[in-house]
């Protein structure tokens, strides 16, 4: 099994701060926990796969 490393906000790239950013707001939250790092981190991932035919 593959480890990714967190994200931290105030590195992360403009896509995974928007994903960030919608966290944050639907739990009316400044923070995220490393859960959702985990997540949001791998959105590119996400977006891939689900466009894949």
């Amino acid at each position: 099994m593959s480890l990714d490393r967190l994200v931290e906000y105030a590195e992360a790239s403009a896509e995974i701060r928007a994903v960030c950013d919608d966290i944050m707001a639907t739990r009316g939250t400044d923070w995220i926990d490393n859960f959702r790092k985990a997540l949001a981190s791998r959105v590119r991932i996400s977006i891939d796969e689900r466009f894949k035919p």
